[in-house]
């Protein structure tokens, strides 16, 4: 049987064989701060969520675990079990697949994430990154005083990189150059790589930005980028 829990946080429903209503102010993976813990066969601390379950940092990991476990204690070491031994020496290193995982053997071969699918991993990659190294997006200087600019031309307020940091839209994961959160309206600095061979907004920026439209129903303004001649 599969229950349909609710975030507290983000409002989503997913689906778990356990009820985790009991659980107070349940919050999903994305929502939920990482913990951090210790992978039970390299012993290197590393970051989950914790309803995972999770015991090991990697697959590699999981496999070695695995190995060990169907053992039944026979081997403490896992490189001293024999099969693994020969794909060790198979390979020239420690790291080695146990299944072609390559083109029509990869269970993801021919289909394609969902659109919550991508949100979840792009929030999951941002929020594992600033615990891990505090690293946030990188962002064009030139582009400051362009925007700068435009603000005081047309009277708005903008928060970008180098005023209190580019403004994070936590549910989309997305980060945005500059947003005046008074007149509810965003604003893009686009370099040319956003454009194709056409002169064309790439299909990818067009997308986030009607989903950006439509989850702060804003005003969106681009600016792209002049060439010097």
């Amino acid at each position: 049987m599969m229950y349909n829990i609710k975030c507290t946080k983000c409002q989503t429903v997913q689906q778990f064989k356990t009820d985790r209503n009991d659980v107070p102010g349940y919050k999903c993976r994305t929502c939920k701060p990482l913990i951090i813990t210790k992978c039970q066969i390299c012993n290197t601390n590393y970051e989950c969520s914790k309803y995972t379950n999770s015991r090991t940092c990697s697959p590699s990991c999981k496999f070695k675990l695995v190995a060990l476990e169907k053992s039944g204690g026979k081997y403490t070491n896992v490189a001293q079990i024999p099969e693994v031994k020969a794909k060790v020496t198979a390979k020239g290193n420690r790291h080695f697949q146990t299944v072609d995982t390559s083109g029509e053997n990869n269970p993801m071969y021919g289909r394609k994430h969902s659109e919550e699918t991508k949100r979840l991993q792009r929030i999951r990659r941002l929020d594992s990154l600033k615990l891990r190294h505090n690293v946030y997006p990188a962002y064009n200087p030139s582009s400051i005083m362009i925007i700068e600019q435009y603000g005081k031309e047309h009277g708005y307020e903008f928060q970008h990189a180098e005023n209190g940091g580019e403004y994070y839209i936590e549910y989309l994961g997305y980060y945005i150059d500059g947003y005046d959160a008074k007149q509810n309206v965003v604003i893009e600095y686009d370099e040319l790589h956003h454009y194709d061979k056409d002169g064309k907004l790439r299909a990818k920026d067009i997308k986030r930005q009607q989903e950006i439209e439509e989850f702060l129903k804003c005003k969106f303004i681009r600016i792209k980028q002049k060439i010097l001649k």
